[in-house]
């Protein structure tokens, strides 16, 4: 009997303590949720992080801070009449916010695709009376960032995302190769005196020249681009000062 007894006693202690705990959480629930409510319009994220990646991750943080704990009670505590509410209310908020992150990730992939047209744009921009620059969208590096933090986040890549992502460091390398060269020809330009710019007129029409096709015809998905940057570090030799 002392057996039984004790038995109760310490089940009733349980209950208790469980009661105590679900009222703490159910106090956490509501003010994440209100959280979430005030601010599922303009999700807040760290400043360095990209727009939609940072976006995933706050839905994520809210929906881990919701989703633990709730799993945590035994299925006596959440099926008590006094909680049913309260974890009902839970379950429709994961819902939402699943909802919500799997939209932000479907806006996300359709940026993919427009900003893949950007890497058909050419590799340089100017040329003749205007300068040279390289015609590197920012909005591809952007999105090879992203797509790094959706991968760690366990987010699924479409296979555009994936190829865009395996290009970075060709991409990154090509754009200081190309920025070198601008720099350098430039330099070069600037360095030639008025009475001995006829003499060297040839090599740097000529360099012209090698450089037109980076912003005519190159882009930046192109299959020659290292044979275009050895012409032109080719050119650029022949007038270096």
């Amino acid at each position: 009997f002392k057996t039984i007894l004790k038995r109760d006693n310490w089940k009733k202690e349980l209950e208790q303590r469980s009661a105590v705990l679900f009222a703490t959480y159910q106090q956490s629930f509501t003010k994440i949720e209100s959280q979430y409510e005030n601010n599922q319009d303009s999700p807040p994220y760290v400043r360095n992080m990209p727009e939609h990646a940072g976006k995933i991750m706050w839905l994520i943080h809210l929906y881990d801070k919701v989703a633990r704990p709730l799993r945590e009670f035994d299925a006596s505590v959440r099926q008590n009449k006094e909680h049913k509410k309260c974890v009902e209310s839970a379950w429709r908020f994961l819902k939402k916010v699943g909802l919500h992150k799997l939209l932000i990730h479907e806006k996300w992939e359709k940026r993919v695709e427009s900003s893949k047209a950007a890497l058909q744009s050419t590799l340089l921009t100017g040329g003749g009376d205007k300068q040279w620059q390289v015609n590197f969208e920012t909005e591809i590096m952007t999105l090879i960032r992203e797509a790094k933090c959706m991968s760690r986040m366990g987010m699924k890549l479409n296979e555009n995302a994936k190829i865009i992502l395996l290009q970075e460091e060709k991409f990154k390398t090509y754009y200081n190769e190309l920025d070198y060269l601008i720099k350098e020809y430039q330099r070069i330009s600037d360095r030639i005196r008025s009475n001995t710019r006829e003499i060297v007129k040839p090599h740097l029409e000529d360099l012209e020249t090698r450089l037109r096709p980076g912003s005519i015809t190159l882009t930046w998905t192109s299959m020659n681009i290292d044979g275009y940057l050895q012409h032109v570090h080719e050119g650029l030799s022949l007038i270096h000062i």
